[in-house]
């Protein structure tokens, strides 16, 4: 099967009938008409309606008119039409192909529309509404163009079927068919009023240095509404940051002693927020906090342009990585596009921008691969069956792709590429067993599935996964993984706060690493070295020293142990937790919104080994997680 689009001229045209522009999570009724160009439809032809399942709530169906979804199709000269949703009844009510990667994303909700009595000739219509009288739910994250897609198939030559249990895939009739090309039509999605202002400002700052200040104001769904830039300086208009109109910000300082909080009240919503806190430098100091997200998909309508621009415009993000999938990134002028983007985007001082991929490689779980320049070739590594055999078998790729068909082959492709120059860390999930210690730095403890730090833990993963695979079973079993937070966004949306589709109901983590400057050089080095702690998406400051080695570090055992935690939080701390070798040894409680102690830890110097980290929890329930200091044996 030739899977390129078909090179046929027909003139086909699909438009939106009506209203063309809704409010996030609205219920609505949405008509498109599709209208037959210069080559006819046959008796038995097909048309296919796609649209995006990653950001809708609700699903099409074709059998209950007074249920929400509800899709009806009628012809214009009065022609028999059949109506299914090949993914009706099933777990989701959602279709996966990979067949038009990457014009059309992978996860769909699909209408079917045979052709029945009489073909369709040039100047005829199919006229869908969708919703009917009980409306179809608008997706929940406004967009400005969210895509319907249309692929007439005028012979009746295709079959759209489950393939695997999994997949669905076209099935020609003829092995020299080329698969019909989508034309597309789309709505605007708008977000709401305002109902959450969200104020950050920079860490750590020099006395009378802290801008910018950013601003951000969200509707109930977490769409951002305004964005604002200014300074920190008493009451000031700041101005929308896309050049619009400027509203009046009114200020104070929340903060105490060397520590800088801004109350922020814009008034025309009357909303208010407190800023994370901001600590006075001293002049010796030499390492900054930066806050960033190094795992996220943007394999749905948002390009990584959006996704660049969503991470430092409205997240307010530091450093940044975004992935496809290697089945995706690998196919012809995908790989390319990401490269010139991520340098594009790049901008020292300002925000840092790395190349990454996602991968299954096989039973370790998926990895995320990160690289340090972009000059690299795409990869594709991947277990899953639709990717090893079928139709994508026969897809062109690009013509560097790297194929590597274990995790070994992994492991050895990104050594190839030279000392540092390629990372790995682990997903949400990993069979620990599979281990580079050289390429594999990083561990995700927290993302927008949940936690896996240890199994039945309060924020623990959905669903469940072995014990196997949390991240304290690394650590048991000595391997030295510094520990990363993200968000896995399903939606391009780097650092949201809300839920999205497939049970994606924890708000994004974050990243802090600790570097001297804002340059891709300088982000790389801290992630490489482990200078890293997670959190659950809060701005807290954390330190951590054992032996006067921080964070991340390594150093001889002598059975003694010198502990030195700091704290800065965002809320009050209601606790914060010692762990040696996973074991919970030493707590504080009730230490309000920042804490500095020194504790005296020793074991026998008969132990070969010792690992330390620190789990700290707020009275709202964020928490941050710091990396391990190791002592003793590798």
């Amino acid at each position: 099967m030739d899977t390129k689009p078909s090179k046929l001229d027909t003139s086909d045209n699909l438009c939106v009938i009506g209203r063309s522009q809704f409010v996030a999570r609205e219920t609505a009724a949405i008509e498109l008409e599709y209208s037959v160009g210069q080559a006819p439809l046959a008796k038995g032809a097909r048309l296919w309606l796609l649209a995006d399942i990653r950001q809708i709530p609700g699903s099409f169906q074709a059998t209950h008119p007074d249920q929400p979804g509800y899709v009806r199709a009628s012809a214009s000269g009065g022609q028999s039409l059949c109506v299914t949703c090949p993914g009706e009844g099933r777990p989701g009510e959602l279709v996966r192909t990979l067949d038009l990667l990457p014009a059309v994303p992978e996860f769909l909700h699909v209408v079917e529309v045979l052709i029945g009595d009489r073909p369709l000739g040039p100047g005829d219509a199919v006229r869908f509404e969708i919703g009917g009288h009980a409306g179809w739910m608008v997706p929940r994250h406004a967009i400005n163009a969210f895509h319907f897609w249309v692929i007439a198939d005028r012979a009746g030559d295709w079959r759209f079927e489950l393939s695997d249990g999994k997949y669905h895939t076209f099935i020609p009739a003829r092995g020299d068919l080329a698969l019909p090309s989508p034309i597309c039509a789309s709505i605007s999605v708008l977000p709401g009023p305002p109902r959450r202002l969200a104020a950050v400002i920079p860490s750590s700052h020099r006395q009378g240095q802290l801008n910018p200040l950013r601003v951000r104001l969200f509707d109930k769904l977490e769409n951002p509404c305004r964005a604002l830039v200014g300074d920190t300086q008493g009451v000031h208009p700041v101005a929308e940051e896309d050049g619009g109109q400027s509203c009046d910000l009114v200020l104070a300082n929340e903060g105490r002693g060397d520590t800088v909080r801004v109350k922020v009240t814009e008034r025309t919503s009357g909303l208010t927020g407190i800023s994370n806190p901001s600590r006075v430098e001293s002049p010796s100091e030499s390492a900054h906090v930066y806050w960033g997200i190094l795992h996220g998909m943007f394999f749905n309508q948002r390009p990584l342009e959006d996704y660049f621009d969503y991470a430092r415009n409205v997240a307010a993000l530091d450093f940044c990585a975004g992935q496809h999938f290697t089945y995706e990134a690998a196919l012809p002028g995908v790989w390319a596009r990401n490269r010139e983007t991520v340098s594009r985007a790049y901008d020292p001082g300002k925000f840092v921008t790395f190349l990454g991929v996602e991968c299954d490689p096989g039973p370790c779980g998926h990895k995320i691969v990160l690289y340090r320049d972009t000059d690299v070739p795409p990869l594709l590594a991947e277990q899953r069956a639709a990717v090893r055999s079928g139709a994508y078998l026969e897809r062109e790729l690009d013509p560097d792709t790297v194929r590597c068909d274990t995790v070994e082959d992994l492991w050895r492709e990104l050594h190839a590429l030279g000392q540092g120059r390629a990372m790995v860390t682990a997903h949400h999930t990993a069979d620990w067993q599979y281990h580079d210690p050289v390429l594999q730095r990083l561990a995700e403890i927290y993302s927008k599935w949940g936690t896996c730090e240890y199994p039945g833990n309060p924020l623990d993963r959905r669903p469940a996964i072995p014990p196997r695979e949390y991240v304290q079973q690394a650590l048991g079993i000595g391997q030295r993984l510094g520990i990363i937070a993200g968000g896995d966004t399903h939606d391009s949306r780097p650092g949201n706060q809300g839920p999205e589709p497939f049970g994606l109901d924890f708000p994004d983590g974050l990243t802090a690493v600790f570097a001297p400057s804002l340059t891709r050089e300088a982000i790389w080095d801290a992630l490489w070295h482990r200078r890293t702690y997670g959190t659950t998406g809060a701005r807290i400051l954390l330190q951590f020293e054992v032996n006067g080695v921080p964070m991340g570090g390594e150093a001889p055992w002598s059975g003694q142990s010198e502990i030195r935690i700091e704290a800065l939080g965002t809320a009050p701390i209601r606790l914060v937790e010692l762990i040696r070798n996973n074991e919970v040894v030493h707590r504080w409680q009730d230490s309000g919104e920042s804490m500095s102690v020194e504790h005296h830890d020793s074991l026998p110097s008969s132990v070969p080994a010792c690992t330390y980290y620190v789990r700290l929890t707020q009275e709202d329930g964020q928490m941050a997680w710091s990396s391990p200091v190791w002592l003793g044996q590798s």
